[in-house]
């Protein structure tokens, strides 16, 4: 897995720059590059939003904070999208997995978290909580407390089989921040040992 810079000029439209890397991978007896990029899109969607995802080339975004008519019918702009059974105080989905090969297996083990399987890779997209996270409707984060909250969300993704893990806040940071939008980025399983290798990228 090689991290890669951000993309030159940053995102002309305000929003904080994706992260992306390439992976490495064999499937099928065959070896390839995947690249998988990390967006969060705050409830945002604009025709720049849809231009802008898809001049990165990427191969799947882990995306956060989607909103609902961003992936209508299935689909972003040439990607196959699949997001997560919670929604957000302003209606966006946690968290999307979109992938120009349709992923041949889609779930969700909680609420804020979707794994998809692309390409023999299992891909998930997550929002962590944060502090206010309990003011969000329906019950996403169970429990009273943010330890538990996180403790939930942190166990599903851990027993979902994923192989790459984007979203936000970066999972790689290791620690829970304030915002659901702080820096996106990502974690990986390395020699069996689960999300032991950590690469962290982007602005």
């Amino acid at each position: 897995m090689v991290p890669n810079p951000p993309p030159s000029g940053g995102v002309p439209i305000g929003d904080r720059a994706p992260a992306n890397i390439t992976l490495q991978h064999a499937h099928g007896g065959l070896s390839r590059s995947m690249r998988i990029a990390t967006w969060n899109l705050d409830a945002r969607w604009t025709a720049k939003h849809a231009a802008f995802l898809h001049d990165q080339a990427a191969d799947v975004w882990c995306l956060t904070e989607v909103p609902a008519r961003a992936i209508a019918g299935g689909r972003i702009v040439g990607y196959t999208a699949v997001g997560s059974t919670g929604r957000m105080s302003r209606g966006q989905h946690y968290a999307v997995v979109a992938a120009r090969v349709a992923p041949t297996a889609a779930r969700c083990l909680h609420p804020a978290t979707v794994v998809a399987d692309v390409g023999g890779i299992a891909v998930a997209s997550s929002v962590l909580p944060w502090r206010g996270a309990g003011s969000q409707p329906g019950a996403v984060w169970a429990g009273d407390r943010l330890v538990d909250w996180l403790a939930n969300a942190l166990a599903a993704i851990r027993v979902s089989g994923a192989t790459v893990w984007g979203g936000a806040p970066a999972p790689a940071a290791g620690v829970v921040r304030d915002r659901p939008h702080s820096r996106p980025g990502f974690v990986a399983r390395r020699g069996g040992s689960p999300y032991r290798g950590r690469w962290a990228v982007g602005p």
